[in-house]
Formats: C-alpha cells, structure tokens, sequence
C-alpha cells in the first residue's frame, strides 16, 4: 500500500483538473488505511510479545495523543 502512495505522486493531477478531487480521496483512503494497519500491528505484535500492561497503556496513550493533535489540526 505505501508503495500505491508512492506510484499515486506520480500520477497526481493538476489542481485545475476535475479528477483532482478522486485522486485526493483516494490518496487520503489509502494514507488513513495504512495508518489503521500499522497500529493493529503493533497491537499484534504486543500480543505475541506479551509485555508488561503498562507497555500496552503507554502505546494506546500515545496513539490517542497522536489522534487528539491531527483532529484538532483539521478543525
């Protein structure tokens, strides 16, 4: 998927261009994708590893800080 994002820049259309609003919903859907991925992921990982809960709640307290900056940034 991170490599159909790579592949996506090239073929970016102009600004002007009236198949510029589907490329940015498709570039969008595929970035949010690869992000909801990689967090289950790690939570796949930690459940192989087994660690101690407080690596879990520090992971999920990052992940919500993370989240909580990129909302209040496209607000």
């Amino acid at each position: 998927m991170a490599t159909l994002q790579i592949f996506a820049m090239l073929l970016r259309p102009r600004k002007d261009n009236k198949l510029r609003f589907f490329w940015n919903s498709y570039h969008h859907g595929v970035g949010c994708s690869i992000l909801i991925l990689g967090v289950i992921n790690v939570f796949k990982g930690l459940s192989i590893f087994n660690p101690k809960h407080t690596y879990k709640t520090a992971y999920i307290v990052v992940i919500a800080t993370l989240e909580a900056s990129l909302c209040s940034e496209k607000l």
